[in-house]
């Protein structure tokens, strides 16, 4: 049962992230186009941020009680997440005093950074979770990847296709917070004593 809390948190994990990524695009869009600049930043801050949480996660992942982690990680990327829907336009309008690349690199990095940095270290968790019983982490580091990407691509495409264009961004955002959330609830099923 624990496995199957774990698989859906990271469908789930996988899938907002690459929500982010789009609406970060539209969240952009009236303040600096949809220029390659943009995209740009979108790209490799998203990079930079699945970096410095893969890094982070493996390296809690190694000390007592990553359940507790986990929780906490998941935590963080919902207020990340509404502190993108809340506070991201104002961070773009602060920007548009600085040159156009600089003003869109800041943006990026001070909007999407910490929701993208905790997305990553939800990863190294889950299979650090996984492995207490699984020596094979091989498979299981496997299994996460892939239905994390999973996630991705289908969030990708709703987001992309509907969503956006049904609710526009704002409740597209709160949709993240909401799957986040249940993320969060189906981290409180696991038995933090179980090995």
């Amino acid at each position: 049962m624990k496995n199957k809390f774990l698989y859906l948190i990271s469908f789930l994990e996988g899938g907002s992230l690459m929500a982010v990524e789009v609406l970060s695009g539209k969240l952009f869009a009236p303040f600096y186009g949809t220029s390659l600049y943009v995209w740009t930043s979108v790209f490799g801050v998203t990079m930079i941020g699945l970096a410095t949480g893969y890094y982070f996660g493996g390296k809690i992942s190694t000390y007592d009680n990553p359940h507790k982690k986990l929780r906490t990680v998941l935590l963080i990327s919902i207020f990340s997440v509404l502190f993108m829907t809340y506070i991201g336009e104002l961070i773009l309008v602060m920007s548009l005093n600085f040159p156009l690349r600089l003003g869109i690199f800041l943006s990026s990095l001070i909007v999407m950074l910490p929701a993208i940095v905790s997305f990553g270290m939800v990863t190294p968790l889950i299979i650090r979770l996984l492995s207490f019983k699984n020596q094979n982490a091989g498979w299981s580091s496997g299994l996460i990847y892939g239905l994390s990407t999973i996630g991705g691509i289908l969030f990708t495409f709703s987001f992309g296709f509907y969503f956006i264009f049904s609710h526009g961004v704002y409740y597209s955002f709160l949709l993240v917070v909401v799957l986040l959330i249940v993320a969060f609830c189906f981290s409180l099923q696991m038995n933090p004593y179980e090995k």
